[in-house]
């Protein structure tokens, strides 16, 4: 049951806010999580983000594709930022290498 709620969950997330590539499962065989994760790939690709993208209106525009991508940019942009990267490289990489175990960043 919390399985269905999660993938209903993730799937109404990314029909807003880009796309989900699977359903978040995992199998012990890596060969066949592997297929699972290629079959999902090429599955959102052919049925879902090529058509999107393709779809023009009369100007030419990709109108449905150009409002997921500008929705996407609104509220998972933060995740993307240079600022968090920076953040990211110094308090996981940076700090580390020169043998602290802190910073006061954040």
């Amino acid at each position: 049951m919390a399985r269905e709620v999660n993938n209903s969950i993730v799937g109404n997330l990314a029909a807003r806010d880009g796309f989900a590539i699977g359903r978040g499962e995992t199998h012990s065989s890596v060969d066949v999580h592997d297929e699972r994760d290629a079959e999902a790939l090429r599955r959102v690709l052919c049925d879902e983000i090529i058509p999107l993208y393709y779809d023009r209106d009369d100007d030419g525009l990709p109108k449905r594709w150009i409002g997921r991508m500008k929705r996407a940019i609104r509220t998972l942009g933060w995740r993307f930022s240079a600022d968090r990267m920076v953040t990211d490289y110094v308090l996981k990489a940076y700090v580390p290498a020169a043998g602290g175990t802190s910073s006061d960043l954040r």
